[in-house]
This record gives C-alpha cells, sequence and structure tokens, in this order.
C-alpha cells in the first residue's frame, strides 16, 4: 500500500504503510509479525512517528510482506499461525 502524506509542510510520497494496531511492544522494542510458511516471524521495523491509524515504515519491510494483525496477544517468534478464511 503506498500513500501521500503531508504533515507541517513534509511530505511522504510513495511511503510504505501499516496498521498501528499490527505494531506490539515486545521487551520495549516496537515489532510486528509476519506470516510466513505457516509461522509467525518477528520482525523490528523502522518506523516514522505518527499521529494516525497508519505509520509509515522507513525500513525492515518491504510491500507484499504479510503482516498479522489479529490475535498479536500471545503470538511470538516461531507460533504456528492459520489463516482465517472470511
Amino acid at each position: 500500500m503506498t500513500a501521500h502524506v503531508e504533515l507541517s509542510g513534509l511530505s511522504l510520497t510513495d511511503s510504505l504503510l501499516i496498521p498501528d494496531t499490527a505494531i506490539v511492544d515486545r521487551q520495549r522494542k516496537k515489532v510486528v509479525y509476519l506470516f510466513i510458511d505457516n509461522k509467525a516471524k518477528q520482525v523490528q521495523p523502522l518506523l516514522r512517528a505518527s499521529m494516525s491509524a497508519w505509520v509509515p515504515v522507513l525500513g525492515g519491510l518491504k510491500a507484499g510482506d504479510q503482516l498479522i494483525v489479529e490475535g498479536l496477544e500471545n503470538i511470538q517468534e516461531g507460533s504456528p499461525v492459520q489463516l482465517g478464511v472470511d
């Protein structure tokens, strides 16, 4: 997902954005979990400060990465993950 965002004259074009609900605090680090080979992979991306529901990513993630966005309370590195089907 890309977007064009302007904050007080700051322009961010073609930025990768992730939902702030996908970010969890683990041992004082902001991390996200990726879905890879039916398991959770913990990643600590470089994030830009944001005051919205979407957080710009400066590094550590790329477009197409599959973020886990639900059930993050008890998830950890290597946890088995099953995709929910609606």
